[in-house]
C-alpha cells in the first residue's frame, strides 16, 4: 500500500482514539487490515528504474501522506503528551 495510505489511516485512527496507548495496537492491527484492500505501489523491485527514481517516488508519496494527514487532522492529537516530563 502506498505511504500516503498508511499515513492518512493512522491520522484518522489517531483523531479517533487520541490515547496513544490505544491507538498503537490498533493501527498496528489496522495496517494488516488496510493491505488486504487491492492497492498498487511504486514496485520497488522494478529493475528497469533507478534506485534514486524509487527513493525518491517513495520518499514524495510518504511526504504527501504526512503532509495530508497533518493538515486534516493538526490540532485534533494532544502532542505535548508525547513530550518526555521535565
Amino acid at each position: 500500500m502506498l505511504d500516503a495510505s498508511h499515513a492518512l489511516i493512522g491520522a484518522s485512527l489517531a483523531k479517533l482514539v487520541p490515547n496513544p496507548y490505544l491507538a498503537l495496537p490498533l493501527n498496528l492491527g489496522l495496517h494488516f487490515v488496510g493491505d488486504l484492500i487491492p492497492h498498487w505501489d511504486f514496485r520497488t523491485r522494478h529493475v528497469q528504474r533507478s534506485k534514486l527514481t524509487t527513493i525518491a517516488l517513495s520518499l514524495s508519496d510518504a511526504g504527501v501522506g504526512y503532509a495530508l494527514g497533518w493538515w486534516l487532522f493538526a490540532g485534533s492529537v494532544p502532542l505535548q503528551m508525547l513530550q518526555p516530563e521535565g
